[in-house]
C-alpha cells in the first residue's frame, strides 16, 4: 500500500533546474501533494498527484486514483 507525505520539497527540483541551467521539454513529478509547491517553474511542468491535497500555482496536474 503506497503511503508518504511532508517528506520532500518539491521547490528543490526547480531550484536545481536553474541552477544546472538547463532546459527541459517538460518536467513530471510524481507526489501525494503534500509538499511546498514553486510559485513559478523555469520550464513546464506536469503534476502527477496521488490524493486530493495540493493545488500547484503553476503547471499542469493530472489526479492518480489509487485505490484503481
Amino acid at each position: 500500500e503506497p503511503h508518504g507525505g511532508c517528506g520532500t520539497n518539491i521547490r528543490e527540483i526547480v531550484v536545481w533546474i536553474e541552477e544546472q541551467n538547463i532546459e527541459p521539454d517538460v518536467c513530471c513529478i510524481l507526489t501525494d501533494g503534500y509538499t511546498p509547491f514553486p510559485e513559478s517553474s523555469p520550464c513546464p511542468l506536469v503534476w502527477a498527484i496521488t490524493t486530493d491535497e495540493g493545488n500547484p500555482p503553476c503547471g499542469d496536474v493530472v489526479r492518480i486514483d489509487m485505490e484503481e
